[in-house]
């Protein structure tokens, strides 16, 4: 498998997966903004340095050699230079998952070596992104950000949760993003998780709905010849990404038979990656979704 660091993407030549491709690591729950569509828990936890650092090794020794760290606001933890620099030195690849509210240019220098690109979330145009962030400068501090990542020459993707609220807006984003160099764009639909789980019957976008304008916006971007990559992800599909919270468990999200749509493998700290795959209950779709990303 060959990972293109600056499009975030695979390209596979195995015909069988036989470990996980990607993990996503929360070093944290806190987070600085209160998007109405956030698919997390309310519950504040931090795992302490020490223990990230055994769950570093732990993937890392059970043959993981790409990580995602994200939150809540990874930015919001003192050691997260700490603690990507931990995983770089590991040899793994390191994506760092922000809203890039605090993100500032210092900061970025300051971690630009420990990490392979970085991932935003836009959620439209300044308006309807503002409210659904819920903070007037949210639109402007995330292009602020992207400005600042693409100037340090850091690889930029950008996450775009579509639903009722901000589907009109979809050609926008995409046309934000190709204008400030962003290299890949996901779509994702609504997870009826944590803070969307209340309004997920009424702001839920059909995903037939989001694919058609995925396709005439993909029809657009060909025509005009943009640099901007772009996907589509359905979140109706269980499984699909694998995170580790915060107390260790390792879950597949998203899975709707189980509390809080997440399906609790194990515990890294107690169980090694290799168990942990074993008895991974969606790895098609998982598979599949890494295949098309």
């Amino acid at each position: 498998m060959k990972y293109n660091i600056k499009k975030d993407s695979y390209k596979f030549s195995e015909k069988k997966v036989n470990s996980f491709i990607n993990i996503a690591l929360r070093v944290t729950r806190n987070c600085n903004l209160h998007c109405v569509h956030c698919c997390e828990s309310e519950k504040i936890q931090e795992l302490s340095l020490d223990v990230i650092k055994k769950i570093i090794d732990k993937l890392s020794g059970g043959g993981l050699n790409k990580i995602c760290i994200t939150g809540g606001e990874p930015l919001l933890r003192n050691d997260i230079v700490e603690i990507m620099q931990y995983a770089h030195n590991k040899k793994m690849l390191v994506t760092l998952s922000t809203n890039g509210f605090i993100l500032n240019e210092e900061k970025l220098i300051e971690i630009k070596p420990y990490i392979d690109n970085i991932r935003f979330s836009l959620h439209g145009t300044e308006n309807i992104h503002n409210e659904i962030v819920q903070n007037k400068d949210g639109f402007k501090r995330v292009v602020e950000s992207i400005n600042i990542a693409t100037k340090l020459g850091v690889p930029v993707s950008v996450v775009a949760s579509i639903f009722v609220k901000n589907y009109s807006t979809m050609l926008d984003i995409a046309k934000i993003c190709e204008k400030h160099k962003v290299e890949k764009l996901y779509f994702f639909s609504l997870i009826s998780r944590g803070r969307a789980h209340p309004i997920y019957d009424k702001e839920y976008e059909p995903f037939i709905n989001i694919k058609n304008s995925f396709d005439k916006i993909s029809n657009i971007a060909q025509r005009e010849s943009w640099n901007l990559g772009m996907n589509v992800i359905d979140w109706s599909l269980e499984g699909q990404c694998v995170l580790i919270l915060p107390d260790g468990n390792v879950v597949g999200v998203p899975s709707f038979n189980d509390k809080n749509h997440a399906k609790i493998v194990g515990n890294i700290l107690q169980e090694n990656i290799n168990f942990l795959w074993d008895n991974y209950p969606f790895k098609d779709n998982y598979i599949k979704y890494y295949k098309n990303h």
